[in-house]
Formats: C-alpha cells, structure tokens, sequence
C-alpha cells in the first residue's frame, strides 16, 4: 500500500466492525471516554474515524438539538453506515475526507473536544 492509499471499507466491513464495537469490553471503553468528555448541552464534538458511527451517536445523544457532531471519515461506506445509525439526530453531521489529497478539512469550527476513534 502507497502513502497515497486509503483503506475503503465496504459495507460488511463496517458491519464487522459494528459487531466489534458492540462487544462488552469496547462499551465499556467507550463509556469511560463518555465519561470523561463530560458533554453538555450545545456542545460541538468532532469524531475523526467515525467507523460505523456508534460513537458519534453516544456523544451526539448529550449535546442534543442545539449542539453539533461532527464525523469526518475517508470511507464512504462507514459515513453511509453512520448516517444511518444517526438519522434522526439533527445535530449530526458526516463528511468524507480525502486526507490523502488534500488533508482533513473540518467543517466550521469552535468544536469543544476531538475524538479519534
């Protein structure tokens, strides 16, 4: 693999991955950094490598309507599976970044904390 190459992960990619993150030991990882992060309302979160979005969803939860989540990823398939599983919570927002051409952009700015799943 090329410095220039992005690992794109398929829609059964993700599910596995999805699985993954279901198991006992990465929620309780995840609720420890939860934890942590300490959200509140009308926060703005970014996730760097939303995967299949169950972070992003567990820290958009918290920050809720007048807040903002923001997920940039480099595969299309795992935005499309985060989109899904955060559907109906207004303040999610997904991009694709293409870091190996131009960098990671995140859109606006002002976000309270990063994670990097």
């Amino acid at each position: 693999m090329s410095s220039t190459s992005t690992i794109d992960f398929n829609e059964a990619a993700g599910n596995a991955l999805a699985r993954a993150f279901a198991t006992s030991d990465v929620i309780d990882q995840r609720a420890a950094v939860l934890r942590a992060l300490d959200l509140i309302p009308d926060e703005h979160v970014l996730d760097l490598g939303p995967g299949p979005g169950l972070p992003l969803r567990e820290m958009a939860e918290p920050v809720g309507a007048g807040g903002r989540a923001v997920g940039v990823d480099l595969s299309a398939p795992m935005l499309e599976l985060a989109r899904r599983r955060c559907a109906e919570l207004a303040c999610v927002e997904l991009d694709l970044a293409d870091a190996a051409r131009n960098g990671v952009s995140v859109p606006g700015s002002g976000h309270g904390c990063h994670m990097d799943t």
